[in-house]
């Protein structure tokens, strides 16, 4: 119990410390500096489209190298080829199901002869799956959950021992406020995004036991509803009050920008920065009145859901 109290104490004087460095920061207009990270080289899972190109492009703006990393290896050529010709930087495309961990030796060890170590590791690749708990197949749920949570351990445990050994690295991790905050009709996505939230904090545990935290960071990202993809048009629409939905250009500028300020964890946009302190605060009655409305108003939500888990 003392260590426990030493420990809260230790955190409160820090704090204080914080408080003050980030007023002095304020009145003296002093931002704290970003890293520079020309050169060296990315990784983006899932990265053929959506918001994985959208990072990938936004790296590239710094002068990152960069592997692009997807299961549709024709899609992933093409992203590779408009970055390389674009930024004239080297990029090269990889195919890979990341939830695999065959394929993510493979995919390892063709980094590693062709393009180098990896620098920065952004886990990205994941699945949408818009299904009630009784909903789908027994495979349906194993893909969600491989693909949007196991993929993640699978990635880290091959890229990190030589992020060590280089005494440098970065992962990212792309979460969702779904990670943070359930929603009706989402069980098996909440659940994958929910295990995220935990392995990145652990994840930052297990390198702070070894001080590998003093040279290699983990940033966590946890944004909205994303437009990524066209079959998933009338759901987002339908969902459009329920669930504010933002742009992958502005998603890949948060992540980044997160990242090279070095920020643990990002939460975007302010209304999902509001209902986790709202959350935080509110008693257990008002809190299933809004788990209630929430859940009611998507009894009208499309009836094809089933589908869109599959593509």
């Amino acid at each position: 119990m003392n260590k426990a109290l030493s420990v809260f104490f230790r955190a409160f004087v820090i704090l204080l410390g914080e408080i003050f460095t980030a007023l002095f920061r304020f009145m003296l207009c002093i931002r704290k500096g970003r890293k520079n990270i020309k050169g060296e080289l990315a990784l983006v899972t899932g990265s053929a489209r959506g918001l994985g190109k959208a990072i990938a492009i936004r790296l590239a703006q710094e002068g990152c190298n960069l592997a692009i990393c997807d299961v549709n290896i024709e899609e992933a050529q093409k992203t590779s080829e408009e970055l390389r010709s674009k930024f004239k930087i080297e990029c090269k495309a990889f195919k890979a199901d990341v939830s695999d961990t065959q394929q993510v030796t493979t995919l390892y060890n063709d980094i590693a002869k062709t393009m180098g170590t990896v620098d920065i590791l952004v886990n990205n690749a994941g699945i949408l799956a818009p299904l009630g708990i009784l909903e789908g197949e027994d495979s349906d749920v194993f893909r969600v959950l491989n693909v949007n949570l196991v993929s993640h351990f699978w990635m880290v445990r091959k890229f990190l021992p030589s992020m060590i050994e280089q005494k440098r690295g970065h992962i990212l991790g792309i979460c969702s406020s779904a990670g943070r905050h359930t929603l009706p009709l989402s069980v098996a996505y909440c659940a994958s995004k929910f295990g995220t939230t935990g392995f990145y904090r652990s994840l930052y545990a297990d390198l702070c036991m070894y001080e590998y935290n003093k040279f290699i960071k983990v940033t966590s990202a946890y944004p909205g509803f994303i437009n990524t993809r066209n079959d998933l048009e009338k759901f987002l629409d339908d969902t459009s009050e329920l669930i504010p939905r933002i742009e992958p250009d502005y998603a890949a500028e948060k992540i980044v920008n997160a990242m090279l300020f070095e920020k643990q964890e990002i939460f975007f946009p302010f209304f999902y920065r509001f209902s986790a302190v709202f959350e935080r605060i509110s008693p257990p009655k008002t809190l299933r009145f809004v788990r209630e409305m929430l859940s009611k108003q998507a009894t009208g939500l499309i009836e094809d859901r089933v589908s869109i888990t599959r593509k």
